[in-house]
């Protein structure tokens, strides 16, 4: 379909003033990590972000609405372990237990990963459970910081039968250098709250140009801590890419969905699924994922990192490589490694590609503003406004 497409791949490609400018699509980023530094699922900094997409959505002629759902959450406020008089950095997997260990013999076992249902060593917590330990704690030597680990959609109400903490690989001595073992504790306790019925929400902007095919543009917006290098791309590409489209002429409706529930199963992805629009509906939906574009100072120089990019539909393949590889990206056909929401929208039927990786302050509270630049995320923008118009004029019929 010919919609005067090169003059639209000419403005994603063009000059940079505006919405896909580098210093604002960081001050995205900083705005994003400034609202709280616990953007957990139906928390209240959760809610102010969404509070704030939505008005930016408003603001840029992308009609808003807040999609909320209920959840049982626990409201954390801090986790607790002290062995032998010391007091050790931890955090609760999810769901937390909020149980009371004092003076008593508690399990330690090795684990490795972000998420529950894909790490390695969640059986050795599941057999500790069952053999009768009061307590576990978990070492993640993933990072020697202390790593929020995403819990499983069917699992993410429901506490553990004790409290499973998790510290950093700092914290391997406590294993006597094998995968499990046993210590004795002063205190290991969650502090928090259950939240039945809680309220959690997405933030859903529709751009109505009256056609039979829509485009579906997502990314999450919570996570464990301030989620700067993990969430922060996300957001911002986000934003940039509804501001450009308002301002385009793309035949097609498009829909921008930032969904909460990202570290308990994908809740608002799911939610937003069974809600709003079928497969068929959908030319190809784009998901923003974690740590798109990242950036690190190493030894005075600036190390750019890409997450991977894919596609589950070889009619995508031409747009991501002649506007996404070049940038850095690897475009790749689906497959088991694919993760995250990207994974589940492709597993619904839809025609998509995506974003997902991961980096060294991943799901760590170290995780600001930082972990990214102006540059690199400047870097994307126009490439990625540009697959898009690209793919709305070769899908179409």
């Amino acid at each position: 379909m010919f919609f005067c497409l090169g003059l639209v791949l000419a403005g994603a490609r063009g000059a940079l003033a505006g919405p896909l400018d580098g210093p604002e699509l960081y001050a995205d980023v900083q705005q994003y990590v400034d609202l709280g530094s616990s953007k957990r699922t139906g928390t209240f900094t959760d809610r102010r972000v969404a509070s704030w997409l939505a008005g930016e959505l408003d603001a840029a002629g992308v009609d808003s609405m807040f999609q909320d759902w209920t959840l049982d959450r626990f409201n954390y406020v801090t986790c607790i372990l002290k062995i032998a008089g010391v007091n050790t950095e931890c955090f609760s997997l999810w769901h937390p237990n909020g149980s009371t260990v004092r003076n008593d013999l508690v399990s330690v076992v090795k684990i490795r990963g972000y998420s529950y249902e894909s790490m390695l060593g969640s059986a050795r917590i599941e057999d500790a459970i069952a053999n009768g330990a009061s307590a576990v704690i978990a070492v993640n030597t993933i990072n020697d910081a202390v790593v929020g680990v995403n819990a499983p959609f069917d699992e993410a109400a429901n506490p553990f039968p004790v409290p499973v903490i998790v510290v950093g690989n700092s914290e391997i001595a406590l294993l006597d250098g094998a995968n499990e073992s046993t210590r004795d504790v002063d205190l290991l306790k969650v502090f928090g709250k259950e939240k039945p019925d809680s309220t959690a929400r997405n933030v859903v902007g529709f751009l109505d140009r009256g056609a039979a095919q829509s485009v579906v543009i997502s990314t999450p917006s919570s996570g464990w801590f301030s989620a700067g290098g993990e969430r922060g791309p996300g957001i911002a590409l986000w934003l940039a890419i509804a501001r450009w489209a308002a301002a385009e002429s793309l035949p097609v409706n498009l829909y921008f969905v930032a969904s909460s529930g990202h570290e308990l199963g994908y809740i608002g992805t799911r939610e937003f699924i069974d809600t709003f629009i079928p497969p068929e509906g959908v030319l190809f939906w784009v998901h923003l994922g974690a740590s798109i574009v990242t950036e690190a100072d190493v030894e005075g120089v600036p190390v750019r990192s890409f997450a991977a990019l894919d596609y589950n539909d070889a009619a995508l393949a031409p747009a991501l490589q002649a506007n996404l590889a070049p940038v850095g990206f690897n475009p790749q056909p689906e497959s088991s490694n694919t993760a995250g929401e990207l994974a589940y929208i492709m597993d619904q039927g839809y025609r998509a590609f995506g974003f997902y990786g991961a980096f060294d302050k991943f799901h760590t509270e170290a995780d600001l503003a930082d972990s990214t630049s102006p540059e690199a995320l400047e870097a994307v923008a126009a490439p990625l406004a540009a697959t898009i118009a690209q793919l709305v004029g070769e899908l179409l019929p």
